[in-house]
């Protein structure tokens, strides 16, 4: 997806027409015909990158959350069965 969006960038050094990548299937011909079945990951650890640390905080703030708000329940449920 990434390279036919920037295929106009790269048409001289890919080989490609003045259209850019016709298709997906033209795409991923031309990339396993260059860089192998590695091409396809080619950038995926500078998106690992920028996503690992948001999803470590998310997965720990929402369960932080999720234990703060069973304990406000808990107590509130608590407070009324005495009354």
């Amino acid at each position: 997806k990434i390279m036919m969006q920037v295929s106009s960038l790269y048409r001289a050094e890919w080989g490609v027409g003045s259209a850019g990548f016709s298709s997906i299937r033209a795409s991923m011909a031309s990339i396993l015909a260059r860089d192998g079945p590695l091409g396809f990951f080619k950038g995926n650890s500078a998106v690992v990158a920028r996503v690992a640390p948001y999803a470590a905080i998310q997965f720990t703030a929402f369960d932080m959350y999720h234990q703060n708000v069973h304990a406000a329940i808990g107590a509130l449920r608590g407070r009324r069965d005495r009354a």
